[in-house]
Parts: C-alpha cells; sequence; structure tokens
C-alpha cells in the first residue's frame, strides 16, 4: 500500500490520473445523491397533493400510514 500511495505520488501522470478519477467518483456521487433528492421532493409534492385533494389531516395519514405498515410487516414475519 505505501509503495503504491509512493509510486502515484512521485510520478506526475500518475497523479493526474488519479486525481481525475477522485473528480469524476465525486461528481457520480453528488449527481446520484441529487437525483435521489429529487425524487424524495416529487414524492413529497405527491403526498401534500394527496392531502389536500383529500381533505384529510396529515397528522391521521401519517398515523394511518404508520399502522398499515407495521400490520404488513407483521403478516409477513
Amino acid at each position: 500500500m505505501e509503495n503504491l500511495i509512493s509510486t502515484i505520488l512521485s510520478n506526475p501522470i500518475y497523479l493526474i490520473i488519479t486525481g481525475l478519477a477522485i473528480v469524476i467518483i465525486f461528481f457520480l456521487l453528488i449527481k446520484k445523491l441529487f437525483k435521489i433528492l429529487i425524487y424524495a421532493f416529487i414524492l413529497f409534492i405527491a403526498f401534500l397533493t394527496y392531502i389536500y385533494l383529500t381533505g384529510s389531516n396529515v397528522n391521521e395519514t401519517i398515523k394511518d400510514v404508520k399502522n398499515n405498515s407495521r400490520e404488513i410487516i407483521n403478516t409477513n414475519n
């Protein structure tokens, strides 16, 4: 491991390649997180639209979802 690090640090071409690889990996991770945030935002807007259109109370709806999910989990075990 130390040999690999010293080889990368001693050769400028390896250093550039390693730097580019790190930048690409970082960019891909940020892109993936951004996509997850967009999906979460869309789901949140859909949830608020459902609450608005049905005229339900948010707290009651959340409690119903929790109870239904617990029932589903308990029946699967």
